[in-house]
């Protein structure tokens, strides 16, 4: 199971199937989702998460996703994600280390 975080707009999480036509694809493996981040944001966003299974764990970083590169023209990251157990995502200004959403 895998829960996805989205935040009020302009930034939005969605899972999405692999896109073997786009150059930079992710192929997931075994029990692998992708995670695809979408930020129309003017800064970058830091990606974190924690499984449920864990519960004293700290957050690990998963990537950043770049600012759009100007509005209504959003950057986007795909990451691989497991899908074994539940995660928690957190989604944070790299420019300012503000929590955006959990």
């Amino acid at each position: 199971m895998v829960l996805v975080a989205v935040c009020v707009v302009p930034l939005t999480a969605e899972i999405s199937a692999p896109d073997f036509h786009h150059p930079k694809h992710v192929v997931p493996k075994m029990d692998e989702a992708l995670l695809r981040v979408i930020n129309d944001l003017e800064t970058e966003v830091l990606v974190s998460w924690r499984s449920e299974r864990c519960y004293q764990c700290l957050y690990r970083q998963l990537g950043v996703v770049p600012a759009g590169s100007s509005p209504g023209q959003p950057s986007s990251v795909d990451f691989p994600v497991s899908t074994q157990h539940e995660i928690t995502l957190q989604l944070n200004s790299t420019a300012e280390v503000k929590e955006l959403c959990q």
